[in-house]
């Protein structure tokens, strides 16, 4: 009977022991930090008191001020895609990116300048761009009244943490095109504030570069230049009739070389951190480019975010836009030329166009 009762003491230890570890285990799973739990927190102090109705926001606390870990902006072309991925970038729980802030542009061309040079003053401006962007912007409710008239809105839906976040990692702009238009003008001046504003972030400044299929982008800005609605696409057109306007394609196609050279030029001037990120293989999986964009910027790639973002890409056309547009044959090889300069896009030429000088 002794023996019974002992062996009976030892289970009952042996039981209390494995409930104590089990307990631990799911105290320990419940309070891991995804990003639902992080929601409630955040978004019920950001969003309900600084971002509805109208209100002014409240600027950043110093600990958000130093919480942030990189600076981030964009360079490229319109067209391109990278306000879908600035769009993505802001709806993150650890960053605020703002839809074209127009940095260099205030940076080089206005007299706003010498504040935007503050960091607090800086990253306060893009906090509020944000939320504003939010709240009346592209990247709000009101955008899909828009969206009838422009085709499509920069909203994130699901988990959407535009205009407010947890804890601020990642700051700063999302005007690619801008940037680069700004170089080409004036490049000394451009050098000259982005030596002056890493200065000022003391963080490091990394850099998204998101590129298309430069005869996608050509055909794409054609179509939104023939329209005769501001800011619309031309929609009567197909495969069997296509635009076909010379000189109009000549035009955005030199624009578009111009920003290139610009790109090119800017990211060796100023010595930058690069991340380059193809539209085409954001349409095909989009969970790969969202875990190598997070991990160049260093911000956890959680699982309800990247089904957030997926959500938002559509499949890849049946018809690639740049078949709605007739291209000249001289057109066509002088662009094919050119574009062969320029290392990011030649895996949209043909494999014998892609030698060095052709």
């Amino acid at each position: 009977i002794n023996m019974q009762l002992s062996w009976l003491r030892r289970l009952n230890r042996c039981s209390i022991a494995l409930l104590t570890v089990a307990l631990g285990l799911m105290t320990i799973v419940f309070q891991m930090p995804t990003m639902e739990r992080c929601v409630s927190s955040a978004r019920s102090i950001r969003v309900h008191t600084n971002a509805t109705h109208g209100q002014r926001p409240n600027d950043l606390s110093p600990e958000d001020i130093e919480s942030v870990r990189i600076f981030v902006f964009f360079v490229g072309y319109q067209r391109s895609g990278h306000s879908l991925v600035g769009s993505m970038l802001d709806a993150h729980p650890h960053a605020v990116v703002p839809h074209e802030f127009m940095l260099f542009e205030r940076l080089v061309d206005r007299n706003d300048s010498a504040a935007l040079f503050n960091r607090m003053k800086l990253y306060n401006e893009l906090w509020k761009h944000s939320v504003a962007d939010a709240t009346q912007g592209w990247r709000s409710d009101l955008a899909y009244d828009k969206a009838a008239r422009k085709g499509y809105t920069l909203a994130i839906g699901g988990t959407n943490w535009h205009g407010a976040f947890t804890r601020l990692k990642v700051i700063g702009d999302k005007s690619g095109g801008k940037a680069a238009r700004v170089f080409h003008r004036k490049p000394a001046e451009f050098r000259e504030a982005y030596e002056k504003l890493r200065i000022a972030v003391g963080v490091p400044i990394r850099v998204l570069h998101v590129v298309r299929d430069p005869f996608d982008i050509i055909a794409s800005d054609t179509l939104y230049a023939a329209s005769p609605v501001a800011g619309q696409r031309l929609r009567n057109v197909s495969e069997l009739h296509k635009l076909s306007d010379p000189k109009l394609l000549v035009a955005r196609a030199r624009h578009l070389l111009s920003s290139s050279a610009a790109v090119d030029a800017m990211i060796g001037a100023c010595n930058m951190t690069v991340l380059e990120l193809h539209m085409a293989d954001l349409l095909l999986d989009p969970r790969a480019v969202l875990k190598r964009l997070c991990a160049f910027l260093e911000i956890d790639c959680f699982e309800d975010y990247v089904r957030a973002c997926g959500a938002k890409v559509l499949p890849p056309p049946v018809l690639p836009v740049q078949e709605l547009v007739g291209w000249p044959p001289e057109v066509k090889s002088y662009l094919l030329q050119e574009l062969s300069k320029y290392p990011f896009f030649r895996r949209y030429l043909p494999q014998g166009d892609m030698r060095e000088g052709v």
